[in-house]
């Protein structure tokens, strides 16, 4: 592939990402973005130079506001990315002690950690009211994709162009 078509598939999925934001599929909506921010593909200069100006603007808007953007959707209830929850998780355990000065337990810490555990739980128990219908063809393809770890996926990108 050439950068241009290469440029062309990172414009297709950003145009997947649009329309997971319209469908309220945050998790796929997130899992896109955090794919093309992966060093594999964002490192490819010539890629990214010919991508269009919307797309590359609409992805910059995606990125910037994927906190309020998960806050909106779950107050219309859609279910936001698992990751997001679990990193507010890990700040909260990096941020915050267990223990106050002594031994008395946080409970600014525990009340925020069950805050977060809380939005899980009851987005949990909204999704069971959604009805899926999978797509067959789909499927097919995407369990004929050969996997690749992210050292093999960044070798193979480093081949394809220079870095950005």
């Amino acid at each position: 592939m050439t950068a241009q078509d290469r440029a062309r598939v990172v414009e297709h999925w950003i145009q997947v990402a649009q329309e997971c934001e319209i469908l309220k599929n945050f998790s796929s909506l997130r899992a896109v973005i955090s794919a093309l921010q992966k060093t594999s593909i964002s490192h490819l200069k010539n890629t990214w130079a010919d991508v269009s100006r919307e797309s590359s603007e609409q992805l910059k808007e995606f990125c910037s506001h994927d906190k309020s953007l998960r806050r909106e959707l779950m107050t219309k209830g859609v279910v936001p990315y698992l990751g997001t929850f679990l990193g507010d998780l890990l700040m909260l355990h990096l941020a915050m002690g267990d223990y106050l000065e002594g031994s008395e337990i946080n409970l600014q810490k525990r009340t925020e950690e069950y805050r977060v555990m809380r939005e899980m739980l009851l987005l949990q128990v909204a999704a069971k009211n959604y009805n899926l219908e999978p797509e067959e063809r789909f499927g097919a393809w995407f369990q004929d994709m050969e996997l690749l770890n992210e050292n093999d996926s960044y070798s193979l990108s480093c081949q394809l162009g220079p870095q950005a």
